[in-house]
């Protein structure tokens, strides 16, 4: 069994990628970027030794075969450009990047190097989002009308887009496939969005706006899809497909199960009809599952990983796809700035609040 040498630098959700890593038999974590006692104390735990000031450094020196990248997202961009560089396969967190252009440039690098690249836009990888997608397929809930995803959170929703919002769109391409138009609202206390409510996160998330979103979808196949972002409590985040004869619904909380389903997609005067029942998976499914389940599931997209890099095949969380759930949240401020539906893929590649603020 090849031994995939694999450096990581960041902390986002790093409980979760060191335990993945860890995980995978084919992984070997050889070293990781941290400059104080402190950072370095999660990646001992998982019996990391060797520590770089920068990740140039680490990249030049431990002839690695993948890099994990779990910085802030305004530093993915030069990372992944320097991976590729070097022929280095890049393992993400969410978002690709903070801007269009930077995530063009991260995925024709790596196509250019040959590298896989790949996101953490877990999801896809996540069995209950699997067997739904293939319930869906085989017209368990008829012919499919609508798609609604939701996230409320007591954060902004211009934080959550640029964040959360990264699996909710991804998740909706996931079901319904690519979209040709996007329509987005975003307002603030109330009222529309202007250039004076744009601020800059502190966190590396670059510029957002707005404490709620309502974003409508036109999708390849003639569905339509909506995208809401709530700035609201208690917190929720799910996505309901809704068909001729039922709907199908993946949601956190997760209970009385993560997937349900219920037979009429609105109303029905039989009570029955109206009642969601969990769906759960076949016993093969379940014995995927570790004691946590999203760390499970993080350990699923690196054994995804590993496999594409041995037979060369794009991986479900490709650099590719991460990118156009990244257009998908651009494009919620390209319309709203625009005050129009915007046709996809977007022509113009600059940061919408950007241009919106230098106008």
């Amino acid at each position: 069994m090849k031994k995939y040498r694999t450096g990581i630098a960041g902390s986002a959700h790093i409980n979760s990628h060191l335990y993945s890593l860890n995980a995978v038999p084919n992984i070997e974590l050889v070293a990781a970027v941290a400059q104080t006692e402190v950072e370095k104390k999660p990646f001992q735990a998982y019996g990391v030794s060797t520590f770089y000031q920068s990740y140039e450094e680490m990249l030049d020196s431990e002839n690695l075969d993948i890099f994990e990248i779990d910085s802030d997202p305004s530093q993915r961009y030069k990372m992944t450009l320097a991976a590729a560089k070097r022929r280095i396969h890049v393992l993400g967190e969410k978002p690709i990047a903070v801007s269009l252009e930077a995530a063009d440039k991260m995925v024709k690098a790596c196509e250019r190097a040959g590298v896989q690249f790949a996101i953490h836009n877990l999801r896809r990888c996540d069995p209950y989002h699997i067997r739904a997608k293939e319930l869906l397929d085989e017209g368990f809930i008829g012919e499919l009308l609508s798609i609604r995803a939701i996230c409320r959170d007591p954060r902004p929703a211009g934080h959550c887009l640029i964040n959360l919002g990264t699996h909710l769109f991804d998740t909706t391409r996931f079901f319904g496939g690519d979209a040709n138009w996007i329509f987005g609202h975003v307002t603030i206390e109330g009222r529309d969005v202007t250039a004076e409510d744009i601020e800059k996160t502190s966190d590396g998330f670059g510029l957002i706006a707005g404490d709620k979103a309502s974003v409508s979808l036109g999708l390849d196949n003639g569905v339509t899809a909506k995208v809401e972002f709530w700035m609201a409590t208690p917190p929720y985040f799910g996505i309901e497909l809704i068909g001729t004869t039922g709907s199908l619904v993946i949601r956190q909380p997760e209970s009385p199960g993560p997937m349900m389903y219920r037979k009429d997609a609105l109303w029905s005067v039989d009570p029955t009809e109206n009642e969601w029942q969990p769906i759960e998976l076949s016993p093969e499914a379940l014995a995927k599952f570790d004691s946590s389940r999203w760390d499970s599931v993080y350990r699923m997209v690196v054994e995804e990983f590993i496999r594409c890099i041995e037979t060369g095949e794009e991986h479900p969380t490709s650099g590719r796809q991460a990118l156009k759930a990244l257009e998908l949240i651009l494009g919620t401020y390209e319309s709203h700035r625009l005050k129009e539906r915007v046709t996809l893929p977007l022509v113009q590649r600059k940061h919408p609040l950007e241009v919106w603020r230098q106008d």
